[in-house]
């Protein structure tokens, strides 16, 4: 197991360290370059021809199949009774516990007569909320679909998962500007995808980051094989976990009567790609005197320098 491991510190009274304002390099939204296809709508407003997965919703039954009673409050629902007959059934895919609707059971079958399948359960569990619920493909077709669009994607996109709730593949654009969700369109043409990626108004551009923030400062990242968790507060502690990363040379100083040294982790396998580091953030010691901003995300580094994520 592969470690990720990177050290800022933090300040504790915002008067006791002033930085200068963080250097960051980032890219404008591209424009949306394709406007015949105004379907679905991107974060930052433009109109796509793909839907955004987290825009859709489970399919469920028609609305008067459900009732007012029975009420399932936890998971005393037969949920699991219910499975082992339906996966007997023809053209099953899922089930789920609808929360939306009292608790009940959802089934979903595929390319059957529902109508057929829901007088079954009606029968076999007459005093349950138990619905049939029609899923427009099964999980092997939409395996079939999802290995379509991976072959069919540009390279920098992926054909992440597949939804059978909703009956979509879900295809990671990175950013979801207009641009790059028209690029998924052209590819994939009608199989039924939706594609998901970040904000770009929050999303942070490839380029160099900022050495430092409100209320916190980068020291620097390893690579390690052993988890070393820390915070700190004492210098000789500090120098410890420095050496014990593998720093070069001293590590860089810290004010200990304003400061604390925070170290964060993720660890993974060496046979996966290699993720994006580990976010940080300040996080003060209880005597601060105000709150800390929430961690920003970075994309992945190119090399070891400043890349938290």
């Amino acid at each position: 197991m592969k470690m990720k491991s990177v050290l800022l510190s933090v300040v504790v009274l915002i008067a006791a360290c002033s930085m200068p304002e963080a250097q960051t390099t980032t890219s404008p939204v591209p424009p949306e370059t394709t406007t015949s296809l105004p379907t679905e709508t991107t974060p930052a407003g433009e109109t796509v021809a793909v839907p955004l997965c987290s825009d859709l919703e489970w399919i469920t039954g028609p609305e008067e199949m459900y009732g007012d009673s029975p009420i399932y409050v936890g998971n005393e629902m037969p949920i699991e009774e219910v499975i082992a007959h339906a996966q007997n059934m023809d053209g099953f895919v899922e089930a789920w516990i609808d929360r939306e609707h009292n608790g009940w059971i959802n089934v979903g079958f595929a390319h059957t007569d529902i109508t057929a399948v829901q007088e079954e359960l009606t029968a076999l569990f007459p005093d349950e909320g138990v619905v049939a619920v029609e899923l427009p493909h099964t999980n092997s077709e939409l395996q079939a679909i999802q290995r379509r669009v991976a072959a069919a994607l540009p390279p920098e996109f992926q054909a992440l998962n597949y939804h059978p709730l909703h009956g979509r593949v879900e295809v990671w654009v990175g950013i979801l500007d207009g641009d790059r969700i028209a690029r998924v369109a052209a590819a994939v043409g009608d199989e039924p995808v939706c594609v998901d990626g970040q904000d770009p108004e929050t999303a942070v551009r490839p380029g160099p980051q900022p050495p430092g923030g409100d209320g916190w400062r980068y020291l620097g990242e390893f690579d390690t094989t052993t988890g070393l968790l820390h915070a700190v507060g004492v210098a000789d502690a500090y120098t410890t976990l420095w050496e014990d990363l593998g720093g070069a040379g001293a590590p860089p100083e810290v004010d200990f009567e304003t400061q604390i040294v925070v170290g964060l982790e993720i660890g993974f396998s060496g046979s996966c790609r290699r993720p994006a580091s580990t976010g940080w953030r300040s996080v003060p010691t209880p005597s601060a005197s105000r709150s800390t901003p929430s961690p920003r995300r970075w994309p992945a580094p190119t090399t070891t320098t400043l890349a938290p994520t």
